[in-house]
């Protein structure tokens, strides 16, 4: 992926997400201001199937928001499964 529309000042997103990895096995996805964990991260408190983050906001991720924005869970789940099933996250 280019990253010269960044170095000219694009502020056009170079990619529609970005899917992270822990080292524990839990995957994530970030899309815009949002990031989805496919599970516990180091902070939950408890055994949880998502936590949604608004990155925008809460860049230190302590609010888990996955109970107050369904949609935005069902679409970024969406949107994972088709960047796995397309085999990879850039164009």
């Amino acid at each position: 992926v280019s990253l010269l529309p960044l170095l000219t000042g694009s502020d056009k997103p170079i990619h529609e997400a970005v899917v992270h990895h822990s080292a524990g096995g839990v995957f994530a996805v970030r899309s815009g201001k949002w990031k989805l964990l496919f599970g516990p991260g180091t902070g939950a408190k408890k055994a949880v199937p998502a936590q949604l983050f608004d990155l925008e906001a809460d860049l230190a991720e302590t609010t888990d928001l996955a109970d107050r924005h369904p949609e935005t869970v069902q679409s970024l789940t969406a949107l994972m499964d088709r960047l796995v099933a397309e085999g990879r996250s850039t164009p």
